[in-house]
């Protein structure tokens, strides 16, 4: 039987979990640990918060690196003692320089959800849904020194149904990355499936989700373009109107309409399309249904 393979596990959000256990449990591969961001307060009160794959790997008794930059010398000297002959990177949220790259050439290999080169950057997810993409997917490539630029081993594609929003596809796209890592990593180590270049003419790059983008405006949106959003932008950055009082009501569920509906809060697009709001959260208040909000609000969406 093959020596298993000692692999080097890169990441941080929980979109990343399924992959880390997904190698643990395949017995052609030891993983000799997990490099993570630092934890972060969190909150009004400020709580310190593991990253959920820091989580994910103390389960899985794997050892743990923190590094507030992987850039730094600790951290290469730290990698560079685990022994590990090949990376993977899922979701890590930091740029691995070409010195750490170095340590096993070639054989840092990343889960990115999207086709590339499509949608190169930090969300793919939001933009495919808030775009209205009609599928997405899940590349296994190699990683390089530029954003998402290196050549591509192996692509899964899913589609994305009306009712997706980023938290629901974002699981599904988790699940799809692990199994084809699992399916094609060994064959790339080994030599049979081989890497082709991306068309690089054809890569486009999303920038890192901001509040704003989360803010919607029916006079310049139509209905589905704010419907889209709002299911694209859940749970971060969030959707929201400007109110006349010049608070922010959030948006958390929200339908199109053929018709204007009485009982609950509407919005016109610029296309004259009608999108009712089903539940939203006031600033600084509770979230509620939108019936109770109309009740209770006397100005104008």
């Amino acid at each position: 039987m093959d020596t298993a393979t000692k692999i080097l596990f890169f990441g941080t959000s929980s979109i990343a979990v399924p992959a880390l256990r997904a190698l643990v449990n395949d017995e052609r591969f030891e993983v000799v640990g997990v490099v993570t961001q630092p934890d972060r307060p969190i909150g009004r009160k400020g709580e310190m918060q593991s990253p959920p794959v820091k989580l994910a790997a103390e389960a899985l008794h794997v050892p743990v690196f923190q590094f507030e930059s992987v850039k730094s010398e600790e951290a290469y000297l730290s990698l560079s003692v685990t022994g590990f002959q090949a990376a993977v990177v899922v979701s890590f949220g930091q740029i691995i320089p070409q010195t750490v790259l170095d340590l096993a050439p070639n054989k840092f290999i990343n889960i990115h959800a999207s086709i590339l080169p499509k949608y190169r950057g930090s969300c793919p997810i939001n933009m495919a849904i808030a775009n209205g993409d009609t599928e997405t997917g899940v590349s296994l490539m190699v990683l390089d020194a530029k954003m998402d630029h290196g050549p591509i081993i192996s692509i899964e594609t899913t589609p994305i149904t009306k009712n997706d929003d980023a938290i629901s596809l974002g699981e599904r796209v988790a699940e799809i990355g692990a199994n084809l890592l699992i399916r094609d990593l060994q064959d790339y180590l080994k030599g049979v499936i081989p890497a082709k270049e991306q068309d690089h003419e054809q890569a486009t790059v999303v920038s890192m989700l901001k509040r704003e983008d989360g803010y919607l405006d029916p006079k310049t949106m139509t209905a589905e373009e704010m419907e889209r959003r709002i299911r694209a932008f859940r749970p971060w950055p969030g959707a929201s109107i400007a109110l006349a009082d010049g608070k922010r009501l959030k948006i958390l569920e929200a339908e199109l309409r053929e018709f204007k509906d009485d009982s609950l809060p509407c919005l016109i697009g610029k296309d004259q399309k009608i999108l009712a709001l089903k539940t939203v959260q006031p600033e600084g208040k509770n979230a509620m249904n939108g019936e109770d909000f109309l009740r209770g609000y006397k100005g104008e969406l």
